[in-house]
């Protein structure tokens, strides 16, 4: 049931590749939820022109790049149309340009939905509207990106490592 209702996305997408081609592997799972064929296939290539792997449809997700195993597994997170999306350092092998493109396009796709976001890297919850900081396991400070700049050294000194990167 949970799965019915949460798009997850991991760090390391090796463990969730389950097709034989990109395209096979982004459209699995649908199907069992009763989406009609012709809408999976609209969905798949949706969500592969939204993460820029619709030149790889055909590739097999075992020669992807680590990048691009994680823009996979991005595709087919949105194609599911889930309520909520959970995202563990989902972006960590992309660049920035590519995480961009990525984070703008999940964006649109949850809008008025609930998306939770492991992250290090402050340019992928800068528009969040509420991000916690832990430190050692524990919540350090909560607010957005504006109130913790102003008020959260930890948050401040991530944001200036970033920047100087």
């Amino acid at each position: 049931k949970i799965r019915q209702k949460a798009g997850m996305v991991f760090q390391n997408p090796d463990n969730q590749i389950i097709g034989n081609v990109v395209e096979e592997d982004v459209g699995f799972g649908p199907e069992n939820l009763g989406v009609p064929t012709d809408e999976i296939w609209k969905r798949v290539e949706e969500s592969l022109t939204a993460t820029g792997m619709i030149s790889y449809r055909a590739h097999s997700p075992n020669k992807l790049s680590g990048g691009q195993k994680q823009k996979l597994s991005m595709a087919r997170a949105m194609l599911s149309e889930t309520d909520i999306m959970l995202l563990d350092e989902a972006t960590s092998a992309l660049d920035i340009v590519a995480t961009e493109k990525i984070q703008n396009a999940l964006d649109e796709k949850m809008r008025g939905k609930t998306m939770v976001l492991v992250a290090h890297n402050i340019s992928t919850v800068i528009n969040a509207d509420k991000i916690i900081v832990f430190d050692g396991g524990k919540v350090i400070a909560e607010g957005t990106h504006q109130t913790l700049s102003e008020t959260c050294s930890l948050y401040q000194e991530l944001a200036s490592l970033q920047k100087e990167a």
